[in-house]
């Protein structure tokens, strides 16, 4: 599935960094005015393809794909320990 992945911009949640993936070319107007309004904006990062029971550092593919499927997008989020940044 090719998918567009945007970057929440001025996060008003936790985890401050987090990203949307919906299909390509689908557009946020899809997204729930809650998704919405949790941030001041998106902005595109990239497009990629992803495939059921690939591996990605960080994202559970399965998961992505499934809830895209059944409610049109995917929220991931990502959060940094400060232990990780030594």
């Amino acid at each position: 599935m090719k998918v567009d992945i945007y970057k929440a911009v001025g996060s008003k949640i936790e985890p401050r960094r987090w990203y949307v993936f919906v299909k390509t070319k689908t557009g946020l107007d899809i997204l729930p005015n809650q998704v919405l309004l949790a941030a001041d904006g998106f902005s595109l990062t990239k497009s990629l393809e992803i495939s059921q029971g690939e591996y990605r550092i960080a994202l559970d593919t399965d998961e992505a794909i499934y809830n895209i499927h059944e409610n049109g997008f995917y929220v991931q989020g990502v959060n940094i320990a400060k232990n990780q940044l030594k």
